[in-house]
């Protein structure tokens, strides 16, 4: 009997559940996005606050769900960098877009290079060419930490960030903390007109936790989210109140003011302009030469208590939000907002093609054994963030790896067993389909243009173990894509055992690529398994030992694929390889300036000939 009732209760909750799923809400609208408006005022502003947090389902506090204290009325009183000197046949920071450079901690302008030091405190100013006078000529150092750095002409541009904690005298934010965490972005500028004596020609301060930035001709453009907790006055705010965009109906579990900023890093004595939308915590940016995307990926159970109640049984679907903000030289403007289902891996999920924005998505998971419920997608959107076309379920049972998208087509790495590598058609971006897909061993984390017809993939090895499989050591592909339909991989190179890796799987600014040079360039961690110790042979399971770490440098082209040129190392004593993931020795970027190769880790950077890759010079950067 006791059964029975258990089993009516649990009926009844579930029909409840889904009711309540079904019953309309007002922060739910079944005609695409939410609106975007502005507040009319700080008390609105503190108003909309509070009553998102009141629709909420948290239990009832002072700390609530825009990440800090309640608000009310009351509180409120392919790179531009520019050689300026030296040769013009240098290398610069691997970028996504063309005319739209990234920040790195290492920068060349074809003599001298930039880089940030282990510590993060310091940049070194090196003089890097000709090789065989390389050396340190100054040094800046700061109380903050770096994070990234940009070349304009003769400016420098340094980013970094420092955190405070501020005791509140008047008890605003707990009781029994009585203190708050407030992040805090740098931005300094230096005039190098006098590479011994850089002079700072601006210093910017903003409030909030650094995001990510782009400088396009002479503005950088930077994404800051500040903390809701930090906003006591209207007067905390860059902009008035009045100026702020937000969603209509729409709730998150926390809240920041997304604050996009453009500086002129030529002009000292041109304001900053500031841009701020109310949003949860902004996820991957892309940026093109007219427009900033800010994403943002929520669940639908946040919008619905029905299916959030229900979590355990069916778990809330992801949505990802995209903002678009046009941007012209500083001048900076929200335009609109959409939706697709699922979440983005990263920026290459994402591109912006002849006033179509394209993106790639996963929905649902991946799990080791059993049913999946992961799902692969690629939308296509108008300049007013409309679906105008798409193609749902690519791969059921796996996730998207990478993605890149060039020009009229997209290449995509899904995975769980084997690497099906896709080509799709987005030639009509009413009607994406899919031309052709290759199945193959291991995945690509990465992929780059090689030419219109070949992409680089970088990834791991992987070994088959039905239901899943072990990944093995670093995996270099070359696919040709001439045949649109039948995509090939032409060569392969797979570098040590399970346990190798390498900086540029996940950081694209460590891959160095020239295919005038056929040159291709990566830093590796190698471990190898001593085969003496599995006299029966080891298993796909078993981690090799680590026994080098450096620079691999190849040979790559169309005709004869991919080749091992050499290695460089900066670690002299073999004995402390141990310790490789914290060796100031590890090599985590390489440039070329003419016919030399140039490595750097946090101690050292090393000059090669690029013919043979014999030593040249190499200069400390000793002392952090």
């Amino acid at each position: 009997m006791k059964k029975e009732w258990f089993v009516i209760m649990i009926s009844l909750v579930i029909l409840v559940g889904g009711i309540v799923a079904l019953l309309p809400s007002e922060e739910h609208t079944e005609d695409g996005p939410s609106e975007m408006k502005t507040f009319a005022s700080f008390e609105e502003l503190t108003a909309y606050l509070n009553r998102v947090t009141d629709n909420s389902e948290k239990e009832e506090s002072s700390y609530s769900l825009i990440g800090g204290p309640r608000l009310s009325a009351s509180d409120g009183t392919m790179s531009s960098e520019v050689a300026t000197s030296g040769s013009s046949d240098h290398s610069t920071t691997n970028i996504q877009v063309e005319g739209v450079d990234e920040g790195d901690i290492v920068k060349n302008d074809g003599k001298y290079a930039y880089v940030v030091s282990k510590n993060k405190t310091t940049v070194f100013i090196v003089d890097v060419y000709p090789p065989e006078q390389a050396k340190i000529v100054s040094k800046i150092d700061l109380n903050w930490t770096i994070d990234e750095l940009y070349l304009d002409g003769d400016k420098l541009v340094v980013l970094g960030r420092k955190s405070y904690y501020y005791y509140d005298e008047y008890d605003h934010i707990r009781t029994d903390i009585n203190s708050y965490y407030s992040p805090q972005t740098f931005v300094n500028v230096y005039d190098l007109e006098d590479k011994g004596n850089p002079i700072l020609d601006r210093s910017v301060q903003l409030n909030g936790t650094y995001i990510n930035s782009r400088l396009i001709g002479d503005y950088l453009y930077l994404i800051v989210n500040q903390p809701v907790e930090q906003i006591k006055n209207e007067t905390d705010l860059p902009v008035s109140a009045s100026e702020i965009y937000y969603v209509v109906n729409y709730t998150d579990y926390y809240y920041y003011f997304t604050n996009i900023v453009s500086i002129n890093v030529q002009n000292a004595e041109e304001e900053p302009q500031n841009m701020m939308i109310l949003l949860g915590s902004s996820n991957n940016i892309y940026v093109s030469t007219k427009n900033i995307y800010i994403t943002h990926t929520r669940y639908d159970g946040s919008k619905d208590p029905g299916v959030f109640f229900f979590w355990y049984f069916e778990p809330a679907d992801e949505i990802t939000a995209i903002h678009r903000i046009s941007i012209d030289d500083g001048y900076t403007e929200y335009q609109a907002s959409g939706e697709v289902p699922g979440r983005v891996l990263n920026r290459f999920s994402m591109d912006e093609y002849k006033r179509y924005f394209r993106i790639a998505t996963t929905t649902g998971q991946v799990w080791r054994s059993g049913d999946s419920s992961a799902k692969n997608h690629v939308y296509v959107l108008d300049m007013g963030m409309n679906v105008v076309g798409g193609l749902n379920d690519i791969a059921p049972g796996e996730r998207i790896y990478s993605a890149r998208f060039m020009g009229k087509r997209a290449y995509l790495v899904t995975f769980k067993k084997v690497d099906p590598f896709f080509v799709i058609d987005l030639a009509n971006p009413y009607a994406p389909n899919i031309l052709g897909e290759l199945k193959i061993p291991g995945y690509s984390n990465y992929l780059h243009p090689y030419d219109e017809n070949h992409v680089i993939g970088i990834g791991k090895d992987c070994v088959d173990m039905g239901d899943f499989a072990w990944y093995q050591g670093v995996k270099i592909s070359l696919f040709d894509v001439s045949d649109v339909n039948n995509p090939k991989e032409i060569s392969q190179y797979i570098i040590g055992d399970r346990g190798t890796g390498s900086q540029a799987l996940y950081d694209p600014h460590a891959f160095l690529f020239s295919k005038e040079k056929n040159l291709l360039v990566i830093p590796i961690s190698l471990a190898e398994i001593n085969e003496s110790k599995y006299p029966n042979g080891a298993s796909p399971s078993t981690s090799g030992e680590h026994t080098w770490s450096g620079a691999y440098v190849f040979d790559i082209s169309e005709d004869s694929g991919i080749d091992l040129a050499g290695r460089i190392s900066h670690d002299q004593d073999m004995t402390s390889t141990k310790y490789y993931y914290y060796s100031s020795y590890q090599v985590k970027r390489s440039f070329y300036i003419e016919d030399t190769l140039y490595t750097v880790s946090d101690s050292l950077i090393k000059a090669n000939d690029l013919d043979d890759l014999q030593e040249i010079n190499s200069v400390e950067l000793s002392g952090q």
